[in-house]
């Protein structure tokens, strides 16, 4: 009885110490956001759920970032991938500069 209670726990020991790892394994330079959901596409233009939306504004950057300010309590806009952004007289047209350092492609 002795002699199979040291062989369980010399077992017991072995499991723990293979178990005990010291490599992390952390990843580092990544973003990890985990989603309720799979999704269907990448294409902005058919994000239908709140995942594939989020997903997309990660992904494809817009030429304007909108923030609520609640000093302000409004949705406030500020140049993204743009440089300046230039609101007509009558506030029907907006001229947009962009940014030098930016490429685009198709």
């Amino acid at each position: 009885m002795k002699k199979y209670f040291s062989i369980c726990i010399l077992i017991f020991l072995i499991f723990i110490s293979f178990s005990c790892n010291k490599k992390s394994t952390e990843v580092k330079n990544s973003v990890i956001i985990g989603i309720p959901s799979d999704i269907t596409t990448f294409n902005p233009m058919f994000a239908f759920n709140y995942s594939e939306g989020n997903i997309s504004e990660l992904i494809y950057l817009g030429l304007v970032e909108h923030r609520w300010s609640d000093e302000q309590s409004k949705l406030v806009s500020q140049p993204l991938l743009a440089e300046t952004l230039e609101w007509s007289e009558d506030s029907l047209s907006i001229s947009i500069k962009l940014r030098e350092d930016i490429l685009w492609s198709d």
